[in-house]
């Protein structure tokens, strides 16, 4: 939780400042990042009164003289878009080109502006997102059809039941059962003895909660424990949903996975061979195209802006290319923390040329290649524990590179981050 006091007055009402703060939250910014510009909008329009100001992940409290306020952040996360409206909002009406008081008004066009079609959005990002996959970890070629029939249905399917609050919780064991027992019947038609491990990866990488882990690795870089604390824990408990789906399918399935395809991007095979036709593996240049998938799918799905779609797909290629480069001279956890290391940075710098372009958002689409969860989630599957320590040691690099990268760009350029944090004043 972020949590502080601070003497601040104004003429405006506080209101105002809860429900800006509530729409960085719902934007899916990290509390801290939110904490910080909600105390730099109280500083500049509530000079003098009295206020304290805590911040949950889902929650904000803004306590004055004489009242508490209280705000909960919406269930539905804002899109990309509406975020990136938001985030250009708060740093308008910082630096003064926006009028505090029209808020509740833009607000409530940004909250009504809908992309439409979420479903088919969704459904069609997850179907780029799972053949992105299978290209770039160079599944058969009847894989990548299959996994994007399956990633379409994962999507259309997690959005429908996340509609319904009873049903929400189970969307990750439900869709990763569901897309199991689909691949292991397949595999049974076709007389296919051995699965290759992405065939069950890609259909549901759409729901690995990469931007809820990487926020709490930025709120515990930021020392807000209980926020960066409880998203992790929530990250790791929707993991551990889908470990059951896919454990779960593959018994009843009796799928077996090729032992030879369990691989992180910085040891990928490559290369032709194992049979012909739809059993063939692509060429190694088709991992450039599923990246263009990956990121397409992705700025789809979460119905990003254009300018956020151009990140989103600069940032996945950077990331592939650093791995592969430093992938087999270094490893794979040093390779992942050097990766995370360079484009932590490049995301805050991202975020300081242009607001719309949250750190966070920017950072997402990296989180697939940087440590695909479904690696760890299929090698704990397949009972690899060489498999699953190399999905470990991934995290483990990713947790330290986004720590190195976020103590490099706060003592290193801290105006070009996220902005100070105030200090506090002295009471009288």
């Amino acid at each position: 939780m972020a949590s502080s006091r601070r003497e601040a007055t104004g003429s405006k009402d506080p209101e105002l400042l809860l429900a800006l703060a509530a729409a960085m939250l719902d934007a899916s910014l990290p509390v801290s990042d939110a904490h910080t510009w909600s105390w730099r909008l109280a500083d500049r329009f509530y000079p003098g009164e009295h206020l304290e100001l805590a911040l949950l992940p889902d929650t904000i409290f803004i306590g004055t003289a004489d009242r508490t306020l209280m705000a909960a952040a919406a269930p539905d996360s804002l899109s990309q878009a509406q975020a990136a409206r938001v985030c250009r909002l708060v740093r308008g009406i910082y630096d003064g080109r926006l009028d505090i008081r029209q808020s509740p008004l833009v607000l409530e066009g940004i909250r009504s502006a809908s992309a439409g079609a979420a479903t088919l959005r969704f459904a069609a990002g997850g179907a780029l997102v799972a053949a992105g996959l299978a290209l770039v970890f160079s599944c058969p070629w009847f894989s990548v059809a299959l996994s994007a029939l399956l990633g379409a249905a994962v999507g259309a399917i997690a959005k429908y039941m996340g509609r319904l609050e009873p049903a929400a919780a189970i969307v990750p064991f439900i869709t990763a059962l569901l897309s199991t027992l689909a691949v292991g019947f397949s595999a049974k038609l076709l007389g296919i003895a051995q699965v290759p491990l992405f065939a069950l990866c890609a259909p549901i990488a759409i729901l690995v909660p990469g931007a809820l882990i990487t926020n709490a690795l930025l709120e515990l870089s930021t020392r807000h424990m209980v926020s960066g604390a409880s998203r992790l824990m929530h990250g790791i408990l929707v993991m551990g949903l889908m470990i059951a789906g896919l454990m779960a399918g593959m018994t009843l399935t009796g799928l077996q996975l090729d032992p030879g395809s369990a691989a992180l991007v910085t040891d990928v095979p490559r290369g032709f061979g194992g049979g012909s036709g739809f059993s063939a593996l692509p060429a190694p240049a088709f991992a450039w195209a599923g990246i263009l998938l990956l990121a397409g799918g992705i700025s789809l799905a979460l119905a990003a802006s254009w300018r956020l779609g151009i990140a989103n797909t600069v940032m996945m290629l950077c990331c592939y290319l650093i791995l592969s480069l430093l992938g087999p001279l270094l490893g794979t956890a040093p390779s992942t923390a050097a990766a995370a290391i360079v484009l932590f940075i490049a995301a805050r710098l991202c975020e300081r040329a242009d607001p719309s372009l949250s750190a966070p958002a920017v950072f997402q689409p990296a989180f697939l290649l940087l440590v695909p969860g479904t690696v760890g989630l299929v090698a704990a599957a397949g009972h690899s524990g060489a498999d699953a320590a190399d999905a470990v040691m991934g995290f483990v690099g990713l947790c330290l590179g986004v720590k190195i990268g976020a103590l490099f760009i706060d003592s290193t350029w801290s105006d070009l981050s996220q902005p100070a944090r105030p200090t506090e004043r002295n009471h009288q």
